[in-house]
């Protein structure tokens, strides 16, 4: 006889695949992108770290798609979402820039805050809450990302934007806080961002045809878990990957052949980067052991090794790429043949213009 918590458990399983597929309908029925594997790559990331950032070009439907995961993820409480502006565009150059930005950092701090409280109340552990701060510079990337992400290492937050606090504030693990940035080449590769950001390079088609009111489709309500069981443990990760893959031979194959790749140029492979990968991987599976990026498992690991290589990789080699033209060459014709994703990467974070 199947219990109610069985049944629970049941249903819980099946919705986050669902909860997935109805996130890929909304974006491509409002022609934010009609590309499902930058779509789940950004669930998966999310489930991944706390922190993400969206990177690229001016104008290419990342504040779109941010407010859009935000509504799926939420619907419109302002109790559990702010979906701000990053930085103060809106000052006049006539004004006084520095005493407006003053104003709008502590603003936006402020709004954030509340939502940590918010989500540090009793009966909010199951409740999810969402950040979005669009259109930072490079002093909100400074302020509200690069610091915070290093402060989660420690296990909290006591200082990000214009607020410093007296002892360190626990960040939820139901918090999610993403950033949209406009740069055509990303700069800012530091080990501190990294520890808990994950920056997606979105490279979407801008369709001009959008259809707003789709980003807010309403739908019947369900027990949504959408991130609400993420792996974050290198241990939890190991099982899990042990337990959807158990009969592939040599799964994580590519990361000793990099290691290789990067000994012969008498360099160590990143261990921070072995560890974030194999989380990522780890979360590219839902409860049950359905791949979300394809059915097949064979698939959904080449193409969860291919986006974490691209996102947690590559970014901690920046500098010695930078250096080193020869590795350049070694990793481009590995990547070229093996992973189309992360060859596109490399040859972003390498380009000289």
């Amino acid at each position: 006889m199947t219990t109610s918590s069985t049944l629970k458990q049941v249903i819980r399983r099946t919705n986050e695949k669902a909860w997935l597929m109805r996130l890929h309908n909304v974006v491509t029925e409002a022609r934010i992108t009609a590309n499902l594997l930058t779509v789940t790559n950004v669930y998966v990331a999310l489930k991944s770290k706390p922190l993400l950032l969206l990177v690229g070009p001016e104008d290419q439907n990342k504040t779109n798609f941010v407010r859009c995961l935000a509504h799926q993820m939420i619907g419109s409480s302002c109790f559990q979402c702010q979906i701000l502006l990053g930085h103060p565009w809106w000052v006049s150059p006539n004004l006084n820039l520095a005493f407006f930005s003053r104003v709008h950092s502590r603003f936006t701090s402020e709004k954030i805050m509340c939502l940590l409280e918010e989500a540090a109340l009793p009966g909010n552990e199951r409740n999810l809450f969402f950040a979005g701060l669009l259109k930072i510079s490079p002093a909100e990337l400074q302020g509200f990302f690069t610091e915070v992400s290093y402060q989660l290492q420690h296990g909290g937050v006591i200082r990000f934007g214009d607020l410093h606090l007296d002892h360190p504030f626990p960040f939820p693990e139901t918090m999610h806080w993403v950033g949209t940035m406009d740069v055509n080449r990303f700069l800012w590769w530091d080990p501190d961002l990294l520890a808990s950001t994950t920056v997606v390079h979105w490279q979407e088609a801008v369709d001009r045809r959008i259809d707003c009111s789709l980003m807010y489709k309403s739908f019947e309500p369900y027990e949504n878990v959408a991130l609400l069981n993420p792996v974050r443990t290198e241990e939890a990760a190991h099982r899990k990957i042990s337990k959807v893959l158990g009969g592939v031979q040599r799964p994580l194959a590519p990361l000793f052949n990099l290691q290789d790749i990067l000994a012969r140029h008498q360099m160590p492979f990143p261990e921070k980067a072995r560890k974030d990968i194999v989380i990522y991987l780890a979360n590219a599976w839902s409860y049950d052991g359905s791949g979300l990026f394809d059915q097949s498992v064979k698939l959904n690991l080449e193409i969860g090794l291919d986006y974490a290589l691209a996102q947690y990789f590559l970014p901690r080699l920046f500098e010695p790429l930078i250096r080193n033209p020869n590795l350049v060459k070694v990793l481009e014709e590995y990547f070229h043949q093996h992973f189309r994703y992360s060859f596109e990467q490399l040859i972003w974070l390498c380009d000289p213009g």
